[in-house]
């Protein structure tokens, strides 16, 4: 597709946005547009046209069509970052941030929030891509429009806005993001050394946005105030403040700290109160959330090197304020110290002090020695279990220990600190060394006790432990869930959470499935829904990768329950999850094996129930969700890749219109062009066309098209198959024939002239594929100028069948003395024939369309001398292709036909149909009329008389355009038998009466003419 036809097609959407009047359609036209511009990679260059002219839909009426345009506008940040960091490659970026700055502060909240949704995921690609190409200049550039939205977020934010929760949450999280973003070292280094004064600037709004989210977490310090704020927007604002000491500690560790410390002891004071007063359950777990996720930002404070290295002030001041909320043991360990009796738990006893012995000790090469044997089984589990299928990574080193303190419910920590308890007593020098082991060191130890700790405990005991862990893992999860977005780009992967909810349910299936199946299904229930709780929320997919993994290395033995629990969460999401959430691809592309007929059904129902349900705009979205879904299966699954790929092949047949044309684009635009796929969509191709002319005349149009589609489709791909397709029509029925004949010229119009393949059917074309390949070239000299191998090609072509129509594509493109020998046969063709032809040659220059062909005034002239004899053309022909030339005034104009005259009037004889032509020429050009006057005086001079028939043609003409003076400079024999001509009986009268009107002229005349005329006696 060429420009101009991307141009047309973007301009057809918008002016059918433009004349819709229902929201509903309107914000379906926006989605087309965010597909065609935006996802469609060679598009992109209409963006800087279109954005401005979108950016305008911010005044539509509608809530839904505003919606839809932030997220057109959300969609920019997938542009390449060589495209976001330039301000020529993409100066609407400005634009677009202002347009969503005015949205943000919409009267519908829905949009409120999701402008500011898009302006926080587009002010991230904007910034990431300014770093990775070193350039600032386009933030620069989007500065003012940042300052709007940095407004319109800080009033919806404030205490007094009547924003909801929601609302005011996407504000602070956009107000953290110009925080973390414009101050960010990445962007000081960068700004700092091409324009400080910039910089400053950028860093001067951050500190605004900063002291806005500071201002409004101050009434979290007073119970009273703190009411009055929503839990999850007190929860955004102290994950907000977490951040901003994480990113620049020096600027904001030390007013941060001070803040989260003040609203650490205003909840400790609420809790104590809580219990006093006997507030009301609602308030305690808002408090309870609070404590938890201040608890969340308080230790990754005191985990970042960064404001670890600022100072020891600021340390404390995190460790007094989780002593103030009740955490003792996470204060100890903030301050580098081990846990007292009382921070082990209730219940819990304190193991005894002792040194260990030889016959206990554990260095660091045993430890190592057996942590490596933990992954060692693991790999052998997938060995001993013959599972070929297995497409995923193997489950890391990390992975595999964690997973054994994740049986039994425990905390790494805790066997950390119990291990460092046992070593009381050690030498100095000794616990320094223990103290300074590595991570993974540490992690090994925790690993022993954990295993040790669970010899002690019942099967009964183990259960319970499992599935309580499992809601606390949950739990944490959610909570983590909730501040993911606030954190660093190194804090975004699986968390501790995600990796263990798995091993929990691996242990429960290992060791309680024979006997207790019930609570095995409790396990696997609680936890797929939990998964399903976090999708809705943007997450989950790390926790359903830790389970399916653990499922899957427990063997063969367990694969009828992994997929029992793939197809129950597939179903899940397809109930509780948006069709344009691509969580479903991205869990089927990573999961370790997949059912392969399950997996199709479930596919198949997804595309085809959905596409049954026409009208239906989500139904709609869910079958193009499914087609890309097989779309991946088939280049990232192998062992699901014939299937699925039979599944796509299958949809380009179906009987939905709309399922179909997608598929037949899915499977020619996007899976035909790998190779190894190739034979597979021809021969289905192909015996689909076999099928269908083997069915004859009973068939239907929609049938045919339904069978013909693909076909056309790859041959657009593939040019070969071209011959393919004329071979069908030669053996196809007259209704078959009829529909591709319908459907070829824009097939053709997709195929270069210049391909071989095209060459090679015009050089041996199937037998009585004739007209269809008449069709073909005809689309092709449509396009433009044909190659002049091609218009040799079909010459040679026409020597050989004498088929006259063949001349017609390429008419316009032959050498001058070849038209000219084909025109006898050329005025034989039909009209139509022959109009083609000669606007394919004129239309757009009458001088011709290739250097060398023959012009519309030579053609014209040409048409006029063939000679009725030698090439048997009757006149009757020929005078059909003059009267054509006329009706062509577009081509045929005055200039053409002056010049054509010019030309014709040097022919001695005249040609038969002369005058003719000329008395048409006064007709259809009135304004050459002087000219003709002249020629006719011309004529006079060449003793027109003498030619009959060009004589009466000359008196004709004359007496039309009152050509007198001409008439009368006739030798007086042949005036005299004009006068006498039966046809102009008023000849006599008109011309009387112009000598007496015209005395000085009559004057001149000789005395015989006005004799003959009767003027004289």
């Amino acid at each position: 597709m060429n420009a101009s036809s991307k141009r047309d097609e973007a301009v057809d959407v918008f002016n059918a946005l433009l004349l819709c009047s229902d929201q509903k359609e309107k914000a379906q036209k926006l989605k087309e547009l965010t597909e065609l511009l935006v996802r469609v990679p060679k598009n992109r260059e209409l963006l800087p046209e279109f954005v401005p002219r979108l950016c305008e839909l911010q005044l539509d009426q509608g809530a839904a069509v505003r919606r839809e345009l932030a997220a057109l506008l959300e969609s920019l940040g997938g542009l390449p970052a060589t495209t976001l960091s330039s301000a020529e490659n993409a100066p609407y970026l400005v634009d677009a941030l202002r347009c969503l700055a005015s949205l943000s502060g919409d009267e519908s909240e829905k949009v409120g929030k999701r402008a500011l949704m898009a302006a926080n995921a587009l002010l991230s690609s904007a910034y990431k891509a300014c770093v990775r190409e070193h350039s600032a200049v386009q933030l620069e550039r989007c500065w003012p429009a940042l300052e709007d939205l940095r407004q319109e977020a800080a009033k919806t934010l404030r205490a007094d806005s009547t924003a909801k929760g929601g609302h005011k949450v996407y504000a602070c999280k956009f107000l953290e993001s110009l925080v973390v973003f414009l101050s960010s070292e990445d962007l000081e280094r960068l700004a700092s050394r091409s324009d400080p004064v910039l910089y400053a600037k950028l860093k001067s709004g951050a500190l605004e946005a900063g002291n806005k989210v500071f201002d409004e977490a101050t009434a979290l310090q007073d119970r009273e105030k703190s009411s009055g704020v929503p839990a999850t927007v007190a929860m955004v604002l102290l994950s907000a403040l977490g951040a901003f000491a994480r990113c620049r500690p020096e600027l904001y560790a030390q007013g941060a700290c001070g803040l989260l410390g003040n609203v650490a002891e205003a909840l400790g004071r609420g809790k104590d109160g809580s219990a006093e007063g006997g507030d009301g359950g609602q308030a305690e777990a808002k408090r309870n959330a609070l404590a938890q996720t201040l608890k969340q930002v308080l230790l990754g404070l005191v985990r970042s090197d960064k404001v670890r290295s600022f100072g020891g002030e600021v340390v404390e001041t995190c460790a007094g304020a989780l002593q103030s909320l009740g955490f003792d043991a996470d204060a100890s360990q903030a301050r580098g110290k081990r846990p007292g009796p009382a921070a082990r738990g209730a219940g819990q006893d304190r193991p005894k002090k002792r040194r260990r012995g030889p016959q206990d000790a554990l260095p660091a090469g045993e430890l190592l020695a057996r942590f490596q044997d933990l992954v060692a089984k693991t790999r052998r589990v997938l060995a001993e279990n013959d599972l070929q299928d297995f497409e995923g990574p193997v489950l890391s080193a990390e992975a595999t220990a964690d997973a054994v303190l994740a049986n039994f419910g425990l905390d790494p920590a805790q066997f950390a600190a119990l291990a460092a308890a046992d070593r009381e007593g050690e030498e100095e020098e000794e616990q320094a060394s223990y103290r300074a082991r590595s991570a993974a060191e540490a992690l090994m130890d925790a690993q022993v006790g954990a295993t040790q700790h669970a010899a002690q405990l019942s099967r009964e005991d183990l259960k319970f432990m499992a599935l309580a862990s499992m809601r606390r893992l949950q739990g944490a999860n959610l909570e983590a869930g909730a501040t993911a977005a606030s954190a660093s780009p190194e804090d975004h992967q699986a968390s501790l959470q995600d990796r263990l909810l798995g091993r929990i349910a691996a242990m429960a299936l290992g060791n309680f499935w024979g006997e207790d199946r019930p609570h095995c299904k409790k396990v696997l229930d609680s936890l797929l829904e939990h998964i399903l709780e976090r999708m809705q929320r943007d997450g989950g997919h790390a926790t359903a990768m830790g389970l399916f993994y653990a499922v899957f290395a427990l063997g063969k033995g367990f694969r009828a329950v992994y997929d029992q629990m793939l197809m129950q969460l597939l179903r899940g999401m397809r109930r509780a999850l948006p069709p344009h959430d691509r969580a479903m691809c991205r869990l089927l592309l990573e999961l370790p094996t997949l059912p392969q007929g399950e997996i199709v059904a479930f596919l198949r129902d997804l595309i085809i129930m959905s596409s049954d349900k026409e009208g239906d705009e989500e139904a709609v979205e869910w079958a193009a969700l499914g087609l890309a879904a097989l779309r991946d299966l088939v280049f990232e699954r192998p062992s699901l890749r014939r299937s699925c790929l039979t599944l796509s092949l299958s949809c380009a047949m179906h009987n939905n219109e709309s399922l179909r044309q997608k598929a037949t684009e899915l499977v020619a635009d996007t899976l035909y062009p790998s190779r190894y796929l190739q034979g597979d969509i021809e021969n289905f191709a192909l015996k689909a066309l076999r099928q269908l002319t083997a069915k004859g005349d009973g068939v239907s149009q929609t049938e045919v098209s339904r069978h013909m589609g693909l076909l056309f489709a790859l041959c657009v791909k593939k040019h070969d198959l071209l011959h393919e397709l004329l071979s069908t029509f030669a053996r196809a029925s007259s209704a078959q024939r009829k529909v591709m004949n319908q459907k070829v010229a824009a097939l053709a119009k997709e195929i270069p002239a210049s391909s071989p393949a095209v060459l090679s059917v015009v050089e041996g074309p199937p037998r009585g594929s004739e007209i269809l390949l008449l069709l073909v070239l005809h689309s092709m000299a449509e396009k433009g100028p044909l190659p002049p191998r091609l218009v040799r090609a079909v010459q040679s072509l026409h020597r050989k069948t004498g088929d006259a129509r063949f001349l017609v594509p390429i008419f316009a493109d032959m050498p001058k003395a070849d038209a000219i020998d084909c025109l006898p046969k050329f005025a034989e063709l039909p009209e139509t024939a022959r109009k083609t032809a000669i606007l394919n040659a004129f239309a757009e220059d009458p001088q011709g369309r290739t250097e060398g062909s023959i012009t519309a005034s030579e053609l014209f002239v040409r048409l006029h001398l063939i000679d009725e004899q030698k090439t048997g053309v009757s006149l009757k022909k020929l005078i059909e292709c003059t009267n054509l030339c006329f009706q062509l005034k577009e081509i045929y104009n005055s200039t053409v036909l002056s010049v054509s005259i010019q030309q014709l009037v040097q022919y001695t004889p005249l040609p038969k149909l002369f005058m003719r032509t000329v008395i048409q020429t006064s007709s259809a050009c009135p304004q050459l009329n002087g000219f003709i006057v002249n020629l006719l005086q011309r004529l006079v001079g060449k003793k027109i008389w003498e030619d009959v028939r060009q004589w009466q043609g000359f008196l004709m003409c004359a007496t039309k355009l009152q050509a007198y003076p001409v008439l009368l400079q006739l030798p007086t024999p042949h005036l005299q038998a004009a006068l006498n001509n039966k046809r102009m009986p008023d000849l006599r009268q008109k011309l009387c009466d112009f000598v007496k009107q015209n005395g000085q002229a009559a004057q001149r005349l000789p005395r015989t003419t006005l004799q003959a005329l009767g003027v004289l006696q």
